[in-house]
């Protein structure tokens, strides 16, 4: 993830871009609408270009979690 020399701000980087990314997710919750997608196909592949996260982590993110039922 060597973007820049200076360690420190790659990790901080890498930080809030991960923050940033789970805001948008909690704001953008239709997983059909356009700006949901355009959020995914954007940080998929970019986030592993960059080593950010690994495949099976950044598809973690996007991936719709169960609600249980009530009995």
């Amino acid at each position: 993830m060597d973007i820049f020399d200076f360690q420190q701000f790659n990790q901080s980087l890498k930080e809030e871009s991960i923050i940033y990314v789970k805001k948008l997710l909690r704001k953008y919750t239709d997983k059909r609408g356009r700006d949901y997608q355009d959020v995914k196909k954007f940080v998929i592949p970019t986030f592993q270009d960059l080593g950010f996260m690994k495949e099976k982590e950044v598809m973690e993110l996007f991936k719709t979690r169960r609600k249980k039922k009530a009995d």
